[in-house]
């Protein structure tokens, strides 16, 4: 997968088993926009929608339609500018809506050591590399937002 560790600040990428029609776009798109102008501190979200399967070798898609029980359709890559704490809970935030809002789970793009009840995506590439991260349900992101100790993966 090409968008593992944010050169700037954290990462996170909502995954849906639903294709992203226009009307989830735009709802997307405002909703970027609107933390972007109530939440500047955190620096702003930036924002992509891509098919799936384009983004993850097939194994990846493997593992993680396993795990969610249907065929992954799109998802929505989600990155911050800045590497505050701010910014870390301000891409948390958005993509808990978007995640609840798709019915999907959110690849926090590496693992977390301190969260244990996330799924773990591990496997190899179609070249060989290996690849192992943490999948969160909304439930599980909510909860990893709560703990004193909450960072998204960089």
């Amino acid at each position: 997968m090409t968008y593992h560790r944010s050169e700037v600040g954290p990462l996170a990428i909502v995954i849906s088993s639903r294709p992203i029609d226009a009307a989830d776009a735009e709802w997307v798109a405002r909703l970027v926009n609107a933390y972007n102008v109530f939440v500047s501190d955190g620096g702003p979200v930036l924002h992509r929608v891509a098919p799936s399967a384009m983004q993850r070798a097939a194994a990846e898609v493997a593992a993680l339609e396993r795990l969610t029980g249907a065929r992954l359709s799109h998802e929505v890559v989600l990155t911050s500018k800045r590497n505050s704490q701010r910014a870390h809970r301000k891409l948390a935030e958005v993509a808990l809506k978007i995640a609840r809002r798709l019915n999907g789970v959110v690849d926090l793009t590496d693992l977390i050591d301190e969260l244990t009840v996330a799924h773990t995506i591990t496997g190899h590439t179609s070249d060989g590399k290996p690849f192992e991260y943490h999948v969160a349900t909304p439930e599980t992101l909510e909860s990893w937002m709560a703990h004193p100790r909450f960072r998204m993966a960089c």
